[in-house]
């Protein structure tokens, strides 16, 4: 795994980029989208996993990437998908965007076998993997649940409570976490319009809005 103080992530060469959410017409959003796109090294086209949410917004993200100059896309869902050409087919696109909406836990669940070793396969070749929304949750190693727990995410960001989108309203439940259930972990927050990038050379980068939090558990040192 690429590491970078604190920080370890999914090997790959391609970016992990993880982002708050929010509008995608923003003028960070911009920012994030343009940098996703300039800094890919995978020339596949975007595969939009729309599972999450509904099929008009997966459809006007892509359309807005395209004015964008971006690449061309399609929408898949992983949910009802997953034959041998359509794994196949996500494991040789550019670019894998998690798409945000109010189905996550459908979509988080779905992130197994077939799909997940597609999407794996993908980011090795290159493929940049964009999280937007609560789905970035999934991605850590810990993710919130309903009724404030905490359950085992994916863990492709190593030891991590990851919130999103997130506001100071949520710093003191992050913090009861980090002392008193994971003190070992550490949390991150990622507000709307505000994206971690992770290179697969270790750099770590924050685009769009700075509003990116990291709190250490109570067992880590500052340092």
């Amino acid at each position: 795994m690429p590491q970078s103080s604190i920080f370890r992530w999914k090997d790959g060469t391609g970016w992990l980029v993880l982002a708050g959410g929010g509008e995608f017409s923003s003028d960070e959003a911009a920012e994030i989208d343009s940098n996703v796109l300039l800094k890919t090294v995978s020339h596949g086209s975007m595969a939009y996993l729309w599972s999450a949410g509904d099929i008009e917004t997966g459809d006007a993200f892509l359309e807005y990437v395209r004015d964008l100059g971006g690449r061309t896309g399609y929408l898949l869902d992983v949910l009802s998908e997953k034959d041998d050409d359509s794994m196949k087919q996500l494991g040789e696109a550019g670019i894998i965007v998690l798409g945000d909406g109010p189905q996550s836990e459908r979509l988080h669940n779905a992130l197994t076998g077939p799909v997940l070793t597609a999407i794996d396969n993908a980011h090795k070749n290159g493929a940049t993997i964009y999280v937007r929304g609560e789905m970035v949750m999934s991605l850590a190693g810990w993710m919130p649940t309903i009724g404030a727990n905490l359950k085992p995410g994916i863990g492709w960001l190593d030891n991590a409570l990851v919130m999103a989108p997130y506001t100071d309203e949520q710093s003191e439940r992050m913090k009861s976490w980090l002392k008193d259930v994971i003190p070992d972990s550490y949390g991150i927050g990622i507000g709307e319009g505000a994206a971690l990038a992770l290179s697969p050379d270790g750099d770590v980068e924050i685009w769009g809005k700075k509003a990116v939090t990291v709190l250490l558990g109570q067992n880590l040192s500052p340092t």
